[in-house]
Parts: structure tokens; C-alpha cells; sequence
């Protein structure tokens, strides 16, 4: 949905915020998380109608553009362009082919074979081959990116010149939806801007249609511009000068300095659950009447709209809402006063607080810390006694490990076969509150292993119902991430997380009509 909005534009970072800020101090924190914030909706105030002579990125000066190693934000918002993947997702994480023409599964051996499309050429002309896409994946497995992905992969191999087979460690009938990685040219790799597949090739400080793209698309841009910065910051109030004309952001975050610009944002679905988790540990949670009681009385759509300025869709269970898998016969309506009931047999009446708790949240983002002390408010209503520690990303990692907390307010980005295994499984690399259940384990290994999309529903539906049932974690919502563009210049755009221009060729651009330029999609 795009909406338009008055843009605090600074700091601003997709996906998962693993890098630290200041400790919260609770002494200066505000009940009003957000009262340093602009006046984020003005729907009453009028709209501006530009279009546009040009169309300008803009990009990190001496960073590179390879889509395996570059940073978040700017630069794979460009890579976006450059490059393109085996597989794509769809805003409702379903899979599309891309450069990958058909894939075979050997449930004995759990190995793919993966063949390419014919007549794929990179940018400067040479045929795409199995030593190029056997290559890519080689080096995903060992980036911070995509190494979490790939850690079931035991070979990757190419297999003539046009078919890729990747041997698996367990059987995954779901694997082709974590193939959405950007492909490069072995042997370009240590260009700053490597050779790919994509609709467009960099020249300078340009991107050019890609002559020899595979596609016969009738894209809106015959070039687009390129101008460097040497921070996110500087970039974000480029954006708010109408110096470049898009950008990708995390607008639930509004660290720092404040510009304001007329603008208009399209948001995109993530797969970056925000939850409450629970240390097994402490004897108060071991009983999943407690822990269902305190899943109750989160807001989620409070939180979502309060602390997340709507840049988030509420959920009940670690599957996204958009996606066609997620178990919506299960959910339930938020109840205060069932809420409240639920705690009273529980013996947790309003009163003072015999429960001292504390609830763990990393410091680097104001809407987790917001989220975070507006579920100890609420708690704090029955006998609780809930006390909010913000530390930053070590501090908090710290502390997650030893185990030196009762509740913590976690972050993470799943795959979009929703495999929830590292937060939930026994050992779990993620499972910090030691949650065991041999039950769920086996659910979980059964929604890896659901031979179509009837059979992974249907498992997805019995492990949220156990997962209902025991609520080893509170899952609260998944974040958007935002596309922001100059109010009214450009339609019809759907983004996805990893794909600002997802179906470029179907954007409307509002070009100045005065000005001489004739690429544009009438």
C-alpha cells in the first residue's frame, strides 16, 4: 500500500539491526516512544504532483556492488537491478522461477538438480553457465548473508554446462524458496560492480538497459543515474532534496536528526518476526498456562500501530499473514477482560507485584524498546513487576547466552519456508530460552519435509497448533520494510524485501512532458 508521509529520513537500515547504539537509560525514557517524531500522516494537507525528468539511485561511494558481500540499504537496493536469482519470491513469499528454467528432487539422495534457462546471457554478452550459478552459491555458503540458508548444503556442483545439482544434509522439499540469491559472473568478483544477469549494467555513474537481457519486458527507464554518497545518512537527505528518487528504508526507526520531505511510501512484507520469548528456566514458566496468560495480554495491533508506525502486520504464529500457508482458522480476537480472566485463575490478580521480572530488548532500534516497555505496562497490571533492560546487540547477545534474563523482546528473520527450527528446536543455534519438546520437533522436521502445498499447510496448521497450545515464544509481528518515492511520480509499484523493483515493467512514471526525454511507458 502506498501512503503518503512526511519522512524522517536518517539511520535508517533494513532487515535485521545487529549493530548496537547507547544503552536505554530508564530515567530519561519517554512513555510517548514516539514524541520526537514528525507528524508522520498529513492526510489533509495538499498533494503535490511532480514528474519526473530523470531518475536518480543513490549509492555508497568506493563500496562494492556485489550482491553477496555488500552491505544492506543502498547498495542491494542497486544490486536489485544489476542482478537476479534462481528463484524469486512474491509479495505473499511464494515462489517464481527466474533464471532457474526446472528443478528434480532424489528424495533418496536429497539432491536437486536445478536446470538453467537457455539463452540467459550476463551484460556483456557471454552466456550464463553452471560454473557461474555453482560458483555464486559457493561463496553465499561461506558470507554472513547467507550462510544461515544454506547450512543444510553439502555440495553444490555443476553439472555440464546448464544444470546445477546441490546435495542437501536432511531431506528439505521447500529448498528452492532460499535460492532468491543474486547471481554474479565467476570471476568478476572482485570488481566493485561484478557482471549479472539484470535488467540493467552499470557505465560509470549510470545504469543502462541491459542489451542482452533475456527478457523482452518494455522497462520505464532507458537509464537511470547513480550518485555516490559516503553515508546512509547523507543518502536519506539526498532523498529529502529530490537529489535521487528512491529509497529503500526501515521507517520504524527514527534514531537521530529529523528531515522532512512530501513523499510517498510503498511498503513490503519481511520475514523478520519480532517476539516474546520466555527463559525455560524459571520455574514461572513452566507452565504453559502461565506462558498462554501472558501471550494474552500482548496487543499485538496496538504495537504494531504504536511502535511500529504500521510498518508491521500483527501475528499469532511465526508464519506471515500474506502468505497463503499461514493458519488463519487458529487465530484468536484480542480480549482484555479474557485477558484479565485468564490471569485471575492464575492467581495473578491486580494488586502489587510479587512477580519481579526482566524483560531483555536490544537498544538499537526506539520501536523494539517501545514495544518492548508497553508489554511490561500491560503485565504490570496483574502481580508483575516487570522492569524493561535495553542493552546494546554484544550486551544483549551477552546475556541472551548466559541465560541472564526471564523474558526477552527477540528478532528474527526466518526463511520463507518458515522453517522456525534454530528458535524452537531442541538446541536450537537460537533457542536461547532452552525450550525442549520432542513433539514439536517432529512437526517441525515434517513441515520440512511436506512433499507439496497441500502437505506443508497442513503441517504449518499442526505445529501452530501445538505451538498455540504450549507458546514456548509469543510471536507479535513481522516488520515492512519501505520504498520511499517522490509523492505521485511513480504507480503501480509492488515491492518485495529483497526487491524494490519487483515487476518493474509494470511501473507508471509521471514524466515531465516538458522535457525532452521519450523512455517512458506511456
Amino acid at each position: 500500500m502506498k501512503k503518503r508521509f512526511a519522512a524522517a529520513l536518517l539511520a535508517a537500515l533494513m532487515l535485521l539491526s545487529l549493530a548496537g547504539c547507547a544503552s536505554w537509560d530508564p530515567g530519561t525514557y519517554s512513555n510517548d516512544p514516539m514524541s520526537e517524531l514528525y507528524d508522520y500522516y498529513q492526510p489533509d494537507a495538499p498533494e503535490e504532483t511532480p514528474s519526473l525528468t530523470a531518475f536518480v539511485l543513490p549509492c555508497l561511494s568506493g563500496v562494492t556492488l556485489d550482491p553477496i558481500t555488500c552491505p544492506d540499504g543502498i547498495q542491494l537496493t542497486v544490486a536489485a537491478l544489476l542482478y537476479e536469482p534462481l528463484y524469486r519470491l512474491t509479495p505473499q513469499f511464494e515462489t517464481e522461477n527466474v533464471l532457474a528454467q526446472s528443478e528434480s528432487y532424489d528424495v533418496e539422495t536429497f539432491t536437486y538438480t536445478i536446470r538453467l534457462r537457455s539463452g540467459v546471457r550476463f551484460s556483456d554478452g557471454t552466456a550464463l553457465t553452471a560454473q557461474d550459478v555453482a560458483a555464486t552459491l559457493l561463496r553465499a555458503q561461506q558470507s554472513p548473508r547467507y550462510a544461515a540458508r544454506l547450512t543444510d548444503v553439502v555440495s553444490v556442483t555443476a553439472a555440464g554446462s546448464d544444470a546445477v545439482t546441490i546435495q542437501l544434509a536432511q531431506d528439505r522439499r521447500s529448498f528452492t524458496s532460499l535460492l532468491d540469491i543474486p547471481i554474479v559472473k565467476s570471476g568478476t568478483e572482485a570488481s566493485a560492480t561484478p557482471t549479472g544477469t539484470g535488467p540493467y549494467a552499470r557505465e560509470d555513474d549510470t545504469l543502462r538497459q541491459n542489451t542482452f537481457w533475456w527478457r523482452t519486458a518494455d522497462l520505464p527507464f532507458s537509464e537511470i543515474g547513480l550518485l555516490s554518497y559516503k553515508s546512509e545518512e547523507a543518502a536519506a537527505y539526498a532523498f529529502s532534496s529530490h537529489d535521487v528518487q528512491l529509497l529503500a528504508c526501515d521507517l520504524t526507526s527514527a534514531n537521530g536528526s529529523i528531515a522532512s520531505t512530501s513523499g510517498s511510501y510503498t511498503d513490503a512484507d519481511t520475514t523478520i518476526l519480532q517476539f516474546l520469548g520466555f527463559n525455560m528456566s524459571r520455574k514461572l514458566f513452566q507452565d504453559e498456562n502461565m506462558r498462554q496468560a501472558i501471550g494474552m495480554a500482548v496487543d499485538r495491533a496496538a504495537i504494531v500501530s504504536a511502535y511500529l508506525m504500521g510498518h508491521g502486520a500483527a501475528t499469532q504464529f511465526p508464519v506471515h499473514p500474506a502468505s497463503e500457508l499461514y493458519p488463519r482458522s487458529l487465530e484468536s480476537t484480542y480480549n482484555a477482560a479474557g485477558c484479565a480472566a485468564a490471569m485471575a485463575e492464575l492467581n495473578m490478580a491486580d494488586g502489587e507485584g510479587v512477580y519481579d521480572l526482566t524483560l531483555l530488548v536490544n537498544s538499537e532500534n526506539s520501536s523494539k524498546v517501545a514495544a518492548a516497555q508497553e508489554i511490561a505496562q500491560a503485565l504490570n497490571q496483574y502481580d508483575f513487576n516487570v522492569t524493561v533492560r535495553a542493552l546494546d546487540w554484544d550486551e544483549y547477545l551477552t546475556a541472551l547466552s548466559e541465560g541472564r534474563f526471564d523474558l526477552y523482546y527477540g528478532e528474527c528473520k526466518l526463511t520463507a519456508d518458515w522453517d522456525v527450527s534454530a528458535l524452537l528446536a531442541t538446541g536450537g543455534s537460537l533457542n536461547y530460552g532452552g525450550w525442549a519438546d520432542p513433539i514439536l520437533d517432529t512437526q517441525l522436521a515434517a513441515c520440512l519435509t511436506a512433499k507439496d502445498t497441500y502437505s506443508r499447510s497442513t503441517a504449518l496448521e499442526t505445529l501452530c497448533r501445538r505451538l498455540r497450545s504450549q507458546t514456548p515464544i509469543v510471536p507479535i509481528c513481522f516488520k515492512r520494510t519501505s520504498v520511499l518515492l517522490p509523492n505521485n511520480a511513480v504507480d503501480a509499484i509492488t515491492p518485495t524485501a529483497a526487491d524494490p523493483f519487483y515487476q518493474l515493467e509494470n511501473w507508471h512514471v509521471n514524466w515531465d512532458t516538458a522535457d525532452t526525454k521519450t523512455d517512458t511507458k506511456k
